[in-house]
């Protein structure tokens, strides 16, 4: 994509191809990027609990299982998995239930 497409109307799709297309590094393991994302989207900082999970494998499974136990308690969650397993959407999870397609293009055009 060469931006040629207006920004209200790009697809899911269109707006991964060009996410891809920023960053030239396959693994890039410093929080820079994320650093400078929190900075130009004027964010307040996280006022929420948040729990991290790091390790090889079993992270996503690990997650659910949290989200779960954390739901039977009535609390309010959000859940970000990466890599995701057939389209983008299933990323970003708010109560269990995956983000919508539209939702998620939304998302990226903050």
């Amino acid at each position: 994509m060469n931006g040629v497409v207006d920004i209200n109307s790009r697809s899911l799709d269109q707006w991964l191809e060009y996410i891809q297309e920023q960053h030239d590094k396959e693994i890039d393991m410093g929080l820079d990027r994320m650093f400078e994302m929190v900075e130009r989207l004027d964010l307040d900082p996280i006022t929420s609990k948040v729990v991290t999970v790091a390790g090889t494998n079993g992270k996503g499974s690990t997650c659910i299982t949290i989200e779960q136990l954390l739901l039977s308690h009535g609390l309010k969650v959000g859940t970000t998995l990466s890599p995701h397993v057939f389209r983008f959407n299933e990323r970003i999870r708010l109560q269990a239930a995956n983000c919508r397609i539209k939702r998620s293009a939304a998302i990226l055009r903050l």
